[in-house]
């Protein structure tokens, strides 16, 4: 298969309508530990990244970690509300069987978090491989992730097409050399990427994006 690219999908966002839903339980709890946090803050700081370079960013900007028992609590919420009210996005369940390329998933998430998302919504068995940025020494921007996840695959990065939602992970995948899709779905949300990653709105232009590119 090495004739078809490998298709390397992030994960929140782009498979699963996961953002608004951490993005809600992580902010309250944060909250509730007295971190002052603006909506603002959080797309710029949270939104892509691991919950690892999350607390980077929490550190740089209150000088401070969250409380302990915080984040064990942030934990349990979130598994929950994940197996309760987790969806895929629009198009991905009817996409995913027309690709016949190699797919695998390379997120920020932990692996049982991708683990779980991946079970809740029913797509697991569309991807050969799993990869967080849990397994490499930095998550994104930085390409570690989608070079580990074409590294046990077996393939040249160069061979390799990523399909992104953040700002964050397209640049991971332009520095990982690798062709960029950018998946921009809501009009408030648009932000400019680098020259040659193609931008797109609804996981129905999927098939017709990949075969072009």
């Amino acid at each position: 298969m090495q004739n078809l690219p490998l298709l390397i999908f992030d994960l929140d966002g782009v498979l699963v309508d996961s953002e608004p839903l951490s993005d809600r339980e992580f902010n309250k709890c944060l909250q509730a530990d007295g971190f002052a946090l603006t909506p603002e803050f959080s797309n710029k700081y949270f939104l892509g990244r691991s919950l690892r370079d999350c607390l980077h960013s929490l550190e740089d900007h209150f000088g401070r970690l969250p409380s302990e028992g915080v984040l064990e609590d942030y934990a349990q919420k979130i598994e929950v509300v994940l197996r309760n009210e987790l969806q895929p996005i629009a198009h991905i369940p009817e996409v995913l069987p027309q690709l016949p390329h190699p797919k695998v998933v390379a997120s920020g998430s932990e692996p049982q978090r991708i683990a779980l998302s991946l079970e809740v919504t029913g797509l697991r068995k569309y991807f050969e491989q799993i990869t967080s940025s849990y397994e490499v020494a930095k998550g994104k921007p930085e390409p570690d992730v989608f070079l580990k996840a074409a590294e046990k695959m077996g393939y040249d990065p160069m061979n390799c097409l990523v399909i992104e939602d953040t700002i964050f992970g397209v640049r991971a995948g332009v520095a990982a050399g690798m062709k960029v899709l950018c998946y921009q779905p809501h009009p408030d949300h648009v932000y400019e990427v680098p020259e040659g990653v193609v931008v797109f709105q609804s996981m129905a232009q999927l098939p017709d994006l990949i075969a072009a590119s």
